[in-house]
């Protein structure tokens, strides 16, 4: 796995990173926050990343700025959290001289659109022990769920018992969550028809699979039909998309001809709208319900 952000590479770990990997998993601000205990020698970080972090969803965080690892990131199959196929675990730490800089979520948020896009995952847990607000905040920024706490929770190498939190994230949410970041773009389509055509367009993208398999492309956030109540000949498409990038591939793929026949089918007319997602304006949130 080779992912990149703005200011990070996510790359696998090597042998070669135990240095880096020891100047600061050896910080007992880093480890014992996360269950393990400080790295004692370079040796120790050596044989870490041969034992616990060569598994194919590991991976480095390396700034780009450097070229050096200063932290690691995990998606991780049949752990303790993650009993399904189609269920990963998210486990981090970062070298506590990068700490509030925003790059957990940075790196968080990359490695979420892997699972989900990517890797076509269902679900994404995450978990932290009481008294750790920063991996708390890390976990809400990236908008995971409260599920359950567990008191007395068994942490082997420390020799110790602790209070955990589990949360937990859906593919769904996520795609929702997506849609209020700057940059995305949806697109509103209104598809006027006679005699309920509009409708049984609709209906058809969805029976047809064709709808089901739009939400399915790389990108798409949300992929939802809707009917205005003063207005019946009329049916509303909102199409979301992470990026003009992931648009024009869309508009590139197998799928147009498909629905161009339909809407000759049905002899549509259409009427489209684009907005642009932008930073959220927190003064309107007084006028929000949530």
């Amino acid at each position: 796995m080779y992912l990149e952000t703005e200011r990070l590479i996510l790359r696998p770990w090597s042998v070669d990173d135990a240095e880096e990997c020891y100047r600061y998993a050896s910080d007992p601000q880093v480890g014992p926050a996360a269950g393990w205990q400080p790295h004692r020698s370079a040796e120790e970080s050596r044989l870490v990343i041969e034992k616990f972090l060569s598994g194919p969803g590991d991976c480095a965080i390396v700034l780009k700025e450097t070229g050096k690892p200063i932290g690691s990131i995990s998606l991780m199959k049949n752990s303790d959290l993650a009993h399904k196929e189609d269920e990963l675990e998210l486990g981090y730490w970062l070298g506590s001289p990068y700490w509030g800089q925003g790059l957990v979520p940075e790196a968080g948020r990359e490695m979420l659109r892997y699972a989900f896009e990517d890797l076509h995952m269902a679900r994404v847990w995450c978990g932290y022990y009481e008294g750790n607000e920063k991996s708390r905040r890390v976990q809400e920024k990236l908008g995971f769920r409260f599920q359950w706490r567990s008191d007395e929770v068994e942490v082997p190498q420390l020799r110790e018992k602790r209070t955990g939190y589990v949360n937990c994230l859906t593919r769904e949410q996520w795609k929702t969550d997506q849609i209020s970041f700057p940059g995305v773009l949806t697109v509103m389509v209104y598809y006027t028809g006679k005699d309920g055509s509009a409708h049984r367009f609709a209906q058809e993208m969805e029976e047809s699979g064709l709808a089901p398999a739009i939400r399915d492309r790389k990108g798409n956030l949300r992929y939802e039909y809707f009917q205005p109540l003063n207005d019946p000949d009329t049916v509303v498409l909102i199409d979301s998309w992470s990026s003009q990038k992931a648009l024009d591939a869309h508009h590139q793929s197998e799928l147009m001809p498909r629905i161009a026949e339909l809407r000759e089918k049905y002899d549509l007319h259409m009427r489209v709208e684009r907005y642009v997602s932008t930073e959220e304006n927190s003064a309107d949130d007084k006028y929000i319900r949530r």
